[in-house]
């Protein structure tokens, strides 16, 4: 264990561990992409609906890695024209919940849906912890994330909405 600290410059620890054997098996399982039938293909396009410019560009950026096609947007109403113009609905949106003017991301999927004249799989992401507010946005029945949201998390969240909507009902 190492401890190096200055004044007005901050503090460093630094911990040296021996590295564990390498257990094939586990490496491989890391290594191996998860199997994702309902996942998105390059070329999807999904739509991120946020009020805050730089959470759209780490969604956007995070989204785009993935080979998707991402359209941002603080609302429905300004940008529903281009993804209109591609001739198909988007696989799945990504909305916050709480955004400017007092509109709700539920509210927003709600529009999509209407527009796309399609139950669109979503993912419903929220800085609030209030159990009203949850309780009315797990109704809904999409995945709701809690901010920050990690990338793993976005993964899972996503394959939970498409594997909904493609699941046969009941």
């Amino acid at each position: 264990m190492a401890l190096r600290s200055a004044p007005d410059r901050g503090t460093m620890f630094a911990l040296h561990l021996p590295a564990a054997p390498a257990d094939d098996a586990v490496v491989a399982e890391v290594l191996a992409p998860p199997a994702r039938e309902q996942w998105l293909a390059p070329g999807d396009v999904v739509i991120v609906i946020d009020d805050d410019l730089e959470i759209q560009a780490a969604m956007s950026g995070l989204i785009a890695s993935w080979g998707c096609v991402v359209f941002c947007a603080e609302d429905v109403e300004g940008r529903m024209l281009r993804p209109m113009a591609l001739g198909r609905a988007p696989r799945v949106l990504v909305c916050d919940d709480r955004l400017r003017g007092g509109q709700t991301g539920l509210a927003m999927i709600a529009q999509l849906h209407a527009a796309f004249n399609d139950e669109l799989p979503a993912v419903l992401v929220t800085g609030d912890t209030g159990a009203e507010r949850l309780h009315e946005a797990a109704a809904g029945g999409w995945p709701v994330l809690h901010k920050p949201v990690a990338e793993s998390q976005l993964h899972e969240a996503i394959e939970q909405s498409l594997a909904r909507a493609c699941a046969p009902e009941a």
